[in-house]
C-alpha cells in the first residue's frame, strides 16, 4: 500500500486515472521487501516472486495487460500478482528506455478517462515495442540467467532440479551436481574430479551433455596421482554437433583421459578439444 500511495503522491499516476492494474500491482511487488523495510527495487530479483513464478498457474500476459479483473474476484488473482512482478521485471531490465516512455504516458492520463482492454493492450505494444506474449516466452530463461549471474540463493521448490552423480570412468572418479530452475535454460553444473591412477598424473577432458544437444566442459592439463580437483561451475550452454538447444530433460557425464605429453594431450593443450556429437545413448533422468 505504501508504494501505491507513493505512485500517486509523486505524480507517476493520477488518482482515478485509468492506469492498468498490472502496472500498479507490478510496481508494488517490485519494491516489496521483508517486514516493514523496502530493501529491493524493480530491477533486482525478488526471491519470493522468483520462486512463485515457477509454480504460479499459467496466465497469458496479454490478458494480464488487457484486463484489470485478473487481480480481483478470481481464484487466479494471487497468481496474477506473480505474473505482474515478472512483467515489470522484464520491462525494467530488458526495455528500460521504452519503460520510461510508457510511465510518462500513464502519468499523462486524466481521472475518469475511459480505456478499453484493447486500448490498454495496444498502448503497451505501441510504446514498449514488444508484445506481452513475447516477453512471457523469454521470461524464465532471462530469470534463470539473472539468478545465476547474481548468485542468488533460492530455497528449493518442486521445479528446481538438483541431481548428483558419482561414478568411475577413464581413471577418474567424478561427482557432478546439476541445478536448474527451468528446463528451458541449460543446467548449472559443478563438481569435482579425482585421478585414481596409482601410477602417473593424467590429463582429463570432462563433458556434461544434455539431450537438447548442449554441453559444459572442463580441460584439466595435469592432475597428480590421487589428486582431487574442484571443477569451476558453468552452464551447459555449448552446442554439440547435431545439437539444436532448447528444452532439456536428461543429461550424462563423459570423461576422456590421456597421458600428459601424449599426442592427444598436446592436441587438447593446443585448444583442439573434442566436440561431443548428439547420439541416442541412454541418459540419466534427473530426479527432483
Amino acid at each position: 500500500e505504501a508504494i501505491h500511495l507513493q505512485t500517486t503522491n509523486r505524480g507517476i499516476a493520477k488518482r482515478l486515472a485509468p492506469v492498468p492494474s498490472w502496472f500498479m500491482e507490478g510496481i508494488a511487488t517490485g519494491f516489496e521487501g521483508k517486514g516493514d523495510r523496502i530493501n529491493v527495487s524493480p530491477d533486482r530479483i525478488n526471491s519470493h516472486y522468483a520462486l512463485l513464478s515457477g509454480v504460479a498457474k499459467l496466465l497469458n500476459w496479454g490478458d494480464v495487460v488487457s484486463y484489470n479483473g485478473a487481480f480481483s474476484g478470481s481464484i487466479l488473482s494471487g497468481d496474477a500478482y506473480v505474473h505482474a512482478w515478472g512483467l515489470h521485471w522484464m520491462l525494467v531490465t530488458q526495455y528500460p528506455k521504452e519503460y520510461v516512455e510508457y510511465v510518462k504516458n500513464l502519468s499523462a492520463k486524466e481521472p475518469f478517462e475511459n480505456l478499453t482492454p484493447k486500448q490498454q493492450y495496444d498502448e503497451f505494444v505501441e510504446i514498449l515495442k514488444v508484445s506481452p506474449e513475447s516477453l512471457q516466452l523469454k521470461f524464465k530463461v532471462e530469470l534463470v540467467k539473472a539468478i545465476l549471474d547474481q548468485k542468488i540463493k533460492l530455497p528449493p521448490l518442486d521445479d528446481r532440479t538438483v541431481h548428483l552423480e558419482k561414478h568411475k570412468q577413464e581413471m577418474a572418479i567424478v561427482k557432478m551436481t546439476a541445478t536448474s530452475y527451468s528446463r528451458l535454460a541449460p543446467p548449472r553444473i559443478e563438481g569435482w574430479l579425482q585421478n585414481i591412477s596409482p601410477f602417473r598424473p593424467m590429463t582429463f577432458h570432462v563433458t556434461v551433455q544434455t539431450d537438447a544437444g548442449t554441453y559444459a566442459e572442463w580441460y584439466l592439463p595435469e592432475v597428480a596421482i590421487r589428486q582431487k580437483i574442484k571443477l569451476k561451475p558453468q552452464n551447459a550452454d555449448h552446442l554439440m554437433r547435431g545439437g539444436r538447444g532448447g528444452s532439456w530433460e536428461t543429461y550424462h557425464v563423459e570423461v576422456e583421459s590421456a597421458y600428459p605429453n601424449s599426442e592427444i594431450a598436446k592436441e587438447w593443450a593446443a585448444g583442439k578439444l573434442p566436440v561431443p556429437v548428439v547420439s541416442r545413448r541412454v541418459q540419466i533422468t534427473p530426479s527432483n
